[in-house]
């Protein structure tokens, strides 16, 4: 969490000028707020993100095809990791595990179709969509047992810092690749 690391011990102010929203940050609770506000923009393409990282980390540049939807790029780099030799890659790990919950979510939300019960989750995202499908399709023993994986190998929450999920660490990266194989291959 931000607020363990020290970081609301002083004020920061945003300045988000892609999405035109200035704001000063003083707590977990308004970064939160934010964020939730900001969600649609912040993650539609990657032009919308050079703006975000632009302005939170003072860099300049931009990336190539700024069109290119975020969630698109994360499944470009995962199945680029597919092709990377098994080793320490923790890069790599990180970029599956994201991939992985995107894809399970993606097959989940196809098959629920359910568009007030998505709109309606506030937490634990994965999870309450595991739950729907289990419930919706009990018979579909496979897929529920590859999202049963999903949610034991893949964390809600990335945190970078020195209290990350440890399994990621611990696992080896071809169980995460195997994991997002199987998940890509859902029906």
């Amino acid at each position: 969490m931000l607020a363990a690391n020290g970081f609301f011990n002083a004020k920061h102010t945003v300045n988000l000028k892609g999405l035109g929203v200035a704001v000063e940050v003083n707590d977990q609770k308004e970064l939160e707020a934010i964020i939730e506000k900001e969600k649609d923009a912040i993650i539609k393409d990657r032009g919308n993100l050079d703006a975000v990282y632009t302005a939170l980390c003072k860099k300049t540049g931009a990336s190539p095809n700024a069109a290119m939807l975020v969630s698109d790029l994360i499944t470009q780099e995962a199945d680029a990791c597919l092709t990377v030799a098994a080793g320490l890659n923790f890069e790599n790990k990180i970029v599956l595990a994201i991939a992985i919950r995107l894809e399970a979510e993606r097959f989940i939300i196809g098959k629920i179709a359910d568009q007030n019960f998505i709109a309606g989750i506030t937490k634990d995202q994965t999870q309450a969509l595991i739950g729907k499908f289990k419930k919706g399709f009990p018979t579909e023993h496979s897929s529920i047992q590859t999202l049963d994986r999903v949610a034991i190998m893949t964390p809600e929450n990335i945190h970078l810092n020195s209290f990350m999920y440890e399994p990621i660490i611990d696992m080896s990266d071809e169980h995460l690749k195997k994991l997002y194989i199987a998940v890509k291959t859902l029906t």
